[in-house]
């Protein structure tokens, strides 16, 4: 049985350093009072923020860049919940009640509301979206759009 222990751990150490990749962290300034609780990577250029008083931010040159935007109606809400398909398309889900999923597609200038609850707190709707894959997320967002692409 210790035979067996140290083989693995020792096929776990020599596949760990032989997949270990070197990662380089370089911190990133950017100007706002905000506190953010959403993240979405999109790719190496593309990713998205969202937090506190309706802010939703977006990066299209790898974080060097922001821009910030308020949701216009949802000034007092906080978004908790992101996710980004590209650098024009996200969905958000704000904390609190009533819970709204709001979309854009036209990289965060404006934002329409595709779900709204008033019986449930956010992160059941979380649930609801986690529940699914990116396609049929992606599928159930377009056609609540009316856009069928």
């Amino acid at each position: 049985m210790k035979i067996c222990a140290h083989i693995i751990l020792a096929f776990l150490a020599v596949t760990q350093s032989l997949a270990a990749q070197d990662l380089n962290f370089k911190k990133i300034e950017i100007d706002t009072n905000y506190s953010f609780r959403g993240l979405s990577v999109v790719d190496d250029s593309v990713a998205w923020v969202s937090g506190i008083k309706g802010v939703v931010g977006k990066s299209t040159n790898g974080g060097i860049k922001w821009t910030f935007t308020q949701v216009k109606g949802f000034e007092k809400w906080d978004f908790r919940s992101l996710y980004a398909f590209n650098s024009n398309e996200a969905v958000i889900a704000n904390a609190g009640s009533p819970a709204h999923i709001l979309r854009t597609n036209d990289g965060g200038k404006n934002w329409d509301i595709l779900y709204t609850q008033t019986k449930i707190h956010w992160h059941f709707l979380m649930e609801w979206i986690s529940g699914m894959t990116k396609k049929e997320l992606s599928t159930e967002i377009r056609s609540k759009a009316g856009c069928y692409c």
